[in-house]
């Protein structure tokens, strides 16, 4: 009896952490942008020229592969000195999509981290442009902050993507 009870006591305490560390986090910002969509598509399309569009980003380069081809690793260096490294595991120019991983170890303690950047034609001559993803957060604590984070690096890229194509 003493086992059964154990092991239930064990199962009630364990299984909120277990539920919650399967529980992933996500981040979502988007902008309008008055400009045409492959106007918009070709400052992100190729994966290698983020320091170009966002303030944070010292330099990202290609490791393996080229790019805009499926299965490239780019590395990433921001302006703080944090490196991380990225695959494109998507790339569909048709309907102007990329989708990335965090491949490695993760500087900001995120797990499984996959991300997407869709280009929408509002109407013409705008468009819209969403970058969103999903992570686990590895030790489990301050998750609204890591969202936050995430999201502020988001808004900050897409505004600077705006203010350039919109400028000519």
């Amino acid at each position: 009896m003493k086992k059964i009870v154990g092991i239930s006591a064990a199962a009630a305490v364990l299984a909120p952490c277990l539920a919650f560390a399967e529980t992933p986090l996500h981040a979502y910002e988007y902008i309008n942008i008055k400009a045409p969509p492959t106007k918009v598509w070709k400052m992100i399309e190729g994966f290698d020229g983020m320091q170009a569009w966002h303030p944070d980003v010292a330099e990202a380069r290609i490791v393996e592969g080229a790019p805009g081809e499926v299965g490239t690793v780019r590395e990433v260096r921001y302006k703080d000195g944090t490196t991380v490294r990225q695959q494109l595991t998507r790339h569909d120019h048709t309907t102007m999509r990329i989708d990335y991983q965090v491949v490695g170890e993760s500087p900001w303690g995120l797990k499984d981290y996959r991300a997407v950047m869709d280009v929408v034609e509002l109407e013409p001559g705008h468009s819209a442009l969403i970058w969103r993803s999903s992570f686990l957060k590895a030790d489990y604590s301050g998750e609204a902050d890591v969202v936050s984070n995430v999201q502020d690096g988001y808004e900050a890229g897409l505004e600077s993507i705006r203010k350039i194509a919109e400028s000519g």
